[in-house]
This record gives structure tokens, C-alpha cells and sequence, in this order.
């Protein structure tokens, strides 16, 4: 009689993880076993083939008794009938006798008793996500609060309750494609393609949306940069106390951040740069001093010809990121002059303070006085314009 195993090419189970003599960090200790769509998953393999695992829990009688064992989540290669594929993306689990793929993850909250959580399908949180942990999923979704942690959805992050950083550090980062929907934001940095709703207010934070930002009702925006590809609605801006608060639409705001990014790097390169020009320098006079043996002199040669290298890549580093930087604000100002088409307006329906700054294209407004009702800021004409909605 045959004997049909199955051997699988993926981890089944979630596991603990401790390495031998190495600290352990209880925020990466878990890991979520996850197949990928059309990843194969395992083979069914038949006695006397070499790659018969003689030893396996999983044995048979027949091909048929072996394949019954994977539900419909699962499909045969049209190619090889003993190479299973998972036909979506999840994690696998057994259910009487039988194997599974679920795309959805139900836990408790993130904390050390989960570690960091990376899962391909929808994660749903029903307490919080405690403070210092990474969390990664197709869609997020959290009854509790995001504390002081990095969040990143493919597609959304929806917490019924806020987004909480630490004051003065803005600590807690949330990235998604399509959606962000929070109670209220603190302290934070959230960055969006798609729109980002906020149903009561949102404090020092920067916030970046390739759409719309809304804060809803009471709607108070306060300190931070937020900004927005198309339109920013609110109800109050700014605080009594003059609180900076910058505004701004109709550029894309990943540019932006692109090219802060690129700048930040500049800047450490021309550190590194200047360094190395002052060892240059250094050596060389030891050089010429003419002291130490031949042998002494051949190696500080080769050492000084060694930093010259690194100086020349380090120039051409440079020059690269230069390039990089005026593309991309020539971009940034292509976009500027094409925001009155896009229609990039920013609503504040009740109050604005003092201390707040409007950008809407080329054109910037700093709010001196404090302005009431229901206003609509918006470039026309070379400059920004503001008039008063009515009911």
C-alpha cells in the first residue's frame, strides 16, 4: 500500500523567538506565521520519493485522504497536482482536522504579551496599542488608543480613540494608503494618500494627506504643519495664545517630506564632508614634516590616498543629492503655479487666531488679527484670497 505525505513549506504555528547569549527584546520575541497569495504552501509527496519525510505527523493512505486536509483557501498547481498554493494572503490555522487561511487577526491589545504584530491581513485591536511597539497590517483597526507608536496600514488605520505621542518628541508615526480615521490626534505624525478624519481635534502634530484632512466637531486645530493635497477643513485654528499653526495646500506633501528628507541627509554628508577634508589636511602636514621611516611614510600614502577616495565619493554623493533637491522643488513650484486648477482650498468654519499661517500655492498669508465665521481661503490670481461663506 502507498504512503503519501505532505511536507509544507511554511510555519504553521505563531512561536516565541530567544536567541542564545543575546539580550532579549520582548517587543520582537512573537512571530505571526503569513502566506502570501499564491505562495506554495506545501507538496504531497509519495513513499519512495526522496524527499519522504519519514517521520511526519501527517501520513496517508491515498493522494485523496492527503489533499482533503486543505479547505477551498487553498488550490492545486495546474502544472503538479502535489504542489498546493494558497489562493489568499493570511495566516493558516487547522480546524478539525482540516486546514484553513484567515485573513483577519483578532487580539486583546499590543503589548509585551504579543510583541510588534506584522500580519498581510486585517488586524483588529479590542483594547489599545501600548506604547513603543511596531505595528504593520493590511488594515488596522483599534478600539482604544495608538500610544507612542509606529502604525503602518496598506490600505487603513481607524482607531476609535486618539493618537497619543509623547509632548515635544511627536513619537507616535501612523502611515496608510487609503484612510486614517482617529478620535483625536496628539503629538503625533500621520501620513496618508488618501483622506484623514479626525472627529475632534488635533494638537501639535504634523499631519500629511495626498487628499483631505477634516476635523470634524469640536474641530480644533492646533500647532503643527498640516497639510494637504486638495482641501483643509476645520472648525477653529490656532489658540488665543499665538500658537504657530501652519496650513497649506495644492502641492503633494510627500514632495515635501521627500525633500526634507533629502535635505537632512545633505546636511550630515557635508558634516562627514568637512571632516574628512580637516584629516586631509592633517595628515598631509604630517606628511610633509617628513618624520617617521620610509615604511611609516608609504602607510600614511596609502591612508591619505584611502580618505581622498572616500572625500571624491562623498563629493559625488553630494552632488547627486543637489540634483535631487532642485528637481524637487522645481516640482514643488510646477505644482505651486497649478494649484489655483486643482482647486486646493482650506475651510475654517468658526475662528482663526493670530499666530496661524495659510498657504494655498505660491502665496502665503500669516493671520494677524483674529478672524471669525465661516471662512474659505483659496489662490486666485496669483495670491491667496479669503472670503466669508454663507449658511
Amino acid at each position: 500500500m502507498a504512503i503519501y505525505t505532505i511536507k509544507f513549506y511554511v510555519e504553521l504555528k505563531e512561536k516565541k523567538e530567544f536567541f542564545d547569549n543575546e539580550k532579549i527584546n520582548y517587543r520582537k520575541i512573537y512571530h505571526i506565521p503569513n502566506v502570501i497569495k499564491d505562495q506554495l504552501v506545501a507538496e504531497i509527496i509519495k513513499e519512495g520519493d526522496e524527499n519522504l519525510e519519514e517521520e511526519s505527523e501527517f501520513l496517508y493512505n491515498t493522494y485523496e485522504e492527503a489533499i482533503s486536509i486543505f479547505s477551498d483557501d487553498f488550490y492545486i498547481s495546474q502544472n503538479d497536482r502535489n504542489k498546493i498554493f494558497a489562493k489568499i494572503s493570511g495566516k493558516i490555522y487547522d480546524k478539525d482536522g482540516k486546514f484553513y487561511i484567515t485573513d483577519k487577526l483578532e487580539i486583546e491589545n499590543v503589548d509585551f504579551s504579543t510583541g510588534n504584530i506584522f500580519f498581510v491581513g486585517d488586524l483588529f485591536i479590542k483594547n489599545e496599542i501600548k506604547s513603543g511597539f511596531e505595528v504593520k497590517a493590511k488594515n488596522i483597526f483599534v478600539n482604544g488608543n495608538i500610544n507612542n507608536s509606529k502604525v503602518a496600514a496598506g490600505e487603513k488605520v481607524i482607531t476609535k480613540g486618539g493618537i497619543i505621542g509623547i509632548q515635544g518628541k511627536k513619537n507616535c508615526y501612523i502611515k496608510a494608503d487609503k484612510m486614517v480615521v482617529a478620535n483625536f490626534v496628539e503629538n503625533s505624525i500621520i501620513e496618508c494618500k488618501g483622506t484623514i478624519y479626525i472627529k475632534k481635534s488635533c494638537m501639535h502634530s504634523d499631519i500629511y494627506s495626498g487628499e483631505k484632512i477634516i476635523v470634524e466637531e469640536p474641530g480644533y486645530i492646533v500647532g503643527g504643519n498640516i497639510l494637504a493635497k486638495q482641501n483643509i477643513m476645520a472648525n477653529i485654528v490656532g489658540s488665543k495664545w499665538g500658537t504657530y499653526t501652519l496650513l497649506k495646500v495644492g502641492i503633494d506633501p510627500f514632495k515635501y517630506l521627500r525633500l526634507k528628507e533629502i535635505l537632512q541627509k545633505k546636511e550630515k554628508k557635508e558634516e562627514l564632508y568637512e571632516n574628512v577634508n580637516k584629516s586631509l589636511v592633517y595628515l598631509n602636514e604630517v606628511l610633509e614634516e617628513g618624520k617617521g621611516t620610509e615604511e611609516e611614510r608609504e602607510e600614511l600614502k596609502k591612508e591619505i590616498e584611502d580618505i581622498n577616495k572616500k572625500r571624491i565619493q562623498l563629493l559625488n554623493n553630494l552632488e547627486r543629492l543637489n540634483n535631487l533637491i532642485e528637481k524637487l522643488k522645481k516640482e514643488i513650484e510646477e505644482d505651486n503655479t497649478k494649484s489655483e486648477l486643482k482647486g486646493g482650498k482650506i475651510f475654517i468654519f468658526k475662528k482663526v487666531f493670530p499666530g496661524v499661517e495659510v498657504k494655498v500655492g505660491l502665496d502665503s498669508l500669516k493671520i494677524k488679527d483674529e478672524l471669525n465665521g465661516k471662512l474659505m481661503f483659496y489662490f486666485e490670481k496669483g495670491k491667496i484670497n479669503f472670503k466669508e461663506l454663507k449658511d
